[in-house]
This record gives structure tokens, C-alpha cells and sequence, in this order.
């Protein structure tokens, strides 16, 4: 999280700093607590109940998607300014 924090701080203008920051912390908890939990009921359930690990995997996959997409983005900011 700190790495796009300071992408993301670096990339803006300083005068629309703090609003990019305060807009960048409510996505990271609309899209990141937010639907963490029923993601995790929803595969729990359709795959098994207590026994099941996927529910946990289906998260980890989600992690590493962002992952790929963060360093993927961080290739195509280094082209552009190239």
C-alpha cells in the first residue's frame, strides 16, 4: 500500500494532492475491505463449507491479480515517460 500511495502522490499535481489521496483511501476500502468478507461466504459456501479451502484461495488470487495489474500499470507509466 505505501508503494501506491507514493506512486500515486508523485503522479498528481500538488494542488489536487489531498483529494487524490482522500478518493484513492475510499476505493482501496470500497473495493478492498468491503467486498473481502462476502467474497470469502460466497466461495465458502458454494464449494463445501467448513472443509473447503477455496474461499481463502479465491482471495489470495484476487491479491495477486492486483498484484500483476499494479506492476503491469507501473510498466506502462515508465513507457510513457520514456
Amino acid at each position: 500500500m505505501p508503494v501506491l500511495m507514493a506512486m500515486l502522490i508523485h503522479n498528481v499535481p500538488p494542488s489536487t494532492r489531498t483529494t487524490a489521496n482522500s478518493i484513492a483511501h475510499f476505493f482501496y476500502n470500497l473495493f478492498g475491505y468491503l467486498p473481502g468478507p462476502f467474497v470469502y461466504g460466497l466461495v465458502y459456501d458454494m464449494t463445501g463449507g467448513k472443509d473447503s479451502i477455496w474461499g481463502m484461495f479465491a482471495l489470495e488470487c484476487a491479491g495477486m491479480l492486483a498484484v500483476i495489474i499494479m506492476i503491469f500499470l507501473w510498466i506502462r507509466q515508465k513507457k510513457i515517460e520514456a
